[in-house]
């Protein structure tokens, strides 16, 4: 494992805090100002900026090989699954990209920023759930069998609000449009199970040890904390298209995570 003083980790925890701000203003004042295809190239550099952070994080806690297993299966196991759902319907109804999806490159129909994207929400809730389950305190924690469950649980939350406002954006478009805004709850069923593959193979690739210090507990949970801020600027979203349900979960998961985060950090 790396190591690096604890001052230079509280700057990295600000330049997170930084980046995360961004989520709540830098994309909403871009589309207001010139176009929604501009809006998407920033939120594109901003998930690129995060997954950089994401890797300085795990190479630092879990190890550079470690971290490095977890982004290529994440990823690599994402786009998989996605060009399977897309092509065959697997698990879930067929449903296709539209051009609105993002300005990276497709792979057999999927855009890459798809996988990319899944690769940092598995991220966040691992982390979560490794708050939910491990003292915050102690130096050394493995990952564990509930953490490996619940991280694909969280995932899905974050489906339930996230999905119905990708559907309304226009980013895919079902074959057969489902009753949860748009989208089939066999949706939520596919991605629960692509989760629960996605981290059984990773802890069968790298059975990780977390290195922690507790004088740096903010900067270690802090993919934990971006959780909550990604559920609250949902919210905003949620209401804005007048998707009541999806918000109303959005506040859930925000709420919750914020008052996870400040019983076991503070």
């Amino acid at each position: 494992m790396m190591t690096i003083s604890p001052g230079l980790l509280n700057l990295l925890f600000i330049i997170f805090l930084s980046l995360s701000a961004s989520i709540f203003f830098l994309y909403r004042i871009i589309e207001q100002k010139y176009d929604y295809a501009s809006a998407e190239r920033i939120r594109i550099v901003q998930v690129f900026l995060f997954l950089f952070f994401f890797l300085a994080h795990g190479s630092l806690l879990m190890g550079v090989t470690n971290m490095l297993i977890f982004l290529l299966v994440s990823t690599a196991l994402s786009l998989l699954l996605e060009i399977l759902g897309t092509n065959t319907g697997w698990l879930t109804s067929p449903y296709k990209y539209t051009n609105k999806s993002c300005p990276l490159p497709a792979v057999m129909g999927v855009p890459l920023c798809y996988p990319i994207v899944w690769c940092a929400l598995i991220y966040i809730s691992l982390w979560l759930a490794v708050l939910w389950y491990h003292n915050p305190l102690h130096t050394s924690l493995t990952l564990g069998l509930p953490v490996i469950l619940v991280t694909p649980l969280l995932v899905l939350l974050l489906d339930l609000f996230l999905d119905p406002i990708a559907v309304d954006e226009g980013r895919w478009v079902w074959q057969k449009n489902g009753r949860y805004y748009g989208v089939p709850f066999s949706n939520f069923i596919s991605w629960l199970v692509a989760g629960s593959i996605i981290m059984i193979t990773f802890n069968w690739l790298a059975p990780v040890e977390f290195n922690l210090s507790p004088a740096t507990r903010w900067f270690n949970f802090s993919p934990a904390i971006l959780y909550g801020l990604l559920a609250l600027a949902s919210t905003r979203v949620c209401l804005e298209r007048k998707l009541y349900v999806p918000a109303i979960v959005a506040i859930a998961a925000a709420t919750i995570t914020t008052a996870l985060v400040l019983i076991r950090l503070i």
